[in-house]
């Protein structure tokens, strides 16, 4: 007789890295045998004397989240009691008769679980953690709320305002080696295209789909959840995951990611953020738990404000010359950022520049960087400007 057989290495998902394997009785007539031939199939290093073979029966489709995340706990756990935990049964070591998978004909069922001895790797995740980040972004929704509260905070226009990509995913790494090409995912409009070929030209991977009230968020939701799943598949050693997002629709990749080994870091804003993504519950396991960064914390490390301030409220520093022609955000971000101000600036034409300030000592901060890093800009008068007077 002939079966199919689905089988899996204890100390991995059952759900995502099965194998079918096809037993034909009248040719393996012998556990013995059985267990050559799945080492043979899957290329495992390891002899027949340190596999275990273990008939079970439970679905493998058709069930809800919290029964799949609990399959998953348990076949991961390579100390579980499989007889007591997962009504298996421990097939003969020698002989095997012909009705022992009889009544395991069900395809959308998992029948035998492999179990290596203790001396043998059990998966390719149970390896070391890499250490390596894999950065996942929601652009659209990190602009929108960002904008919404930074124009609040920094009493400005949220058009005046602006993200730096690159220092973005700087602020995310913290100086971490990154995994792989960030992954982008976003709407138009906003932001317009020009923002895309900017994420382009830094090496990410972009993915942009045309706005509409129906059914746009939930692309960009289900195409990260896919991006992210993927990279738990292709990645044969956990890593980091950092989500740069907020909807809870993201859960179910997550507690996969964390009961694979991964780390997953969540970075968003705090008023945003959905409770369901801010605690991640994997049951039976209270231990995996998601690390919660906020950008609020952190945003004047990649948004910038460009335009004039029009309130007069600000301190200004007004610079002259024919270098400014070349100016940009690059050029003062850094010293707004090693200053630990919010970064304002405006370009009135080709050869005046402007840099925002809340007080006199910033800016006195900012004429002597000026004067050091640019000394070919024109001389600053020697009397502080009426607007700083107060």
């Amino acid at each position: 007789m002939s079966y199919i057989l689905n089988c899996f290495v204890l100390g991995e998902d059952p759900f995502e890295k099965n194998f079918q394997f096809y037993l034909d009785t009248s040719k393996i007539q012998t556990i013995g045998l059985l267990k050559n031939a799945i080492i043979a199939s899957q290329k495992l290093n390891v002899a027949a004397k340190e596999v275990k073979l273990w008939r079970v029966n439970f679905p493998l489709t058709g069930i809800n989240e919290e029964q799949k995340l609990d399959f998953i706990n348990k076949c991961t756990n390579v100390n579980i009691n499989i007889r007591d935990e997962l009504d298996g049964v421990e097939l003969p070591t020698i002989s095997m008769s012909n009705n022992e998978f009889v009544t395991q004909q069900n395809l959308q069922h998992a029948h035998v679980i492999v179990q290596l001895s203790s001396a043998q790797p059990v998966s390719d995740f149970s390896k070391e953690p890499t250490g390596l980040v894999h950065v996942f972004i929601d652009n659209s929704n990190v602009e929108i709320e960002g904008k919404k509260l930074i124009s609040k905070l920094e009493k400005i226009y949220e058009n005046q305002l602006h993200i730096d990509y690159g220092r973005l995913l700087k602020t995310v790494l913290n100086g971490r080696q990154i995994g792989d090409d960030p992954i982008f995912v976003g709407s138009r409009p906003p932001p317009n295209d020009s923002i895309w070929r900017e994420l382009t030209s830094l090496g990410c991977r972009v993915t942009v789909f045309d706005r509409n009230a129906v059914n746009q968020e939930k692309e960009v939701d289900n195409e990260l959840g896919a991006s992210i799943s993927d990279a738990i598949q292709e990645y044969k050693r956990p890593g980091i995951i950092a989500l740069v997002a907020g909807d809870g629709d993201y859960r179910p990749e997550l507690r996969r990611a964390l009961l694979r080994g991964w780390s997953v870091e969540i970075w968003f804003w705090d008023h945003a953020m959905s409770q369901r993504l801010k605690w991640i519950n994997v049951p039976y396991r209270p231990d995996l738990q998601t690390t919660i960064m906020y950008l609020d914390s952190y945003y004047i490390r990649f948004i910038y404000a460009c335009g004039r301030d029009n309130s007069r409220r600000k301190k200004y520093l007004e610079i002259n010359g024919d270098a400014v022609g070349t100016w940009g955000n690059e050029h003062v971000m850094e010293f707004y950022v090693n200053s630990n101000t919010f970064c304002w600036w405006d370009k009135a034409n080709s050869h005046s520049f402007y840099m925002y300030f809340e007080n006199l000592e910033q800016w006195k901060e900012a004429k002597c960087w000026v004067k050091k890093i640019y000394p070919e800009v024109q001389e600053l008068p020697k009397e502080i400007p009426s607007n700083l007077s107060n």
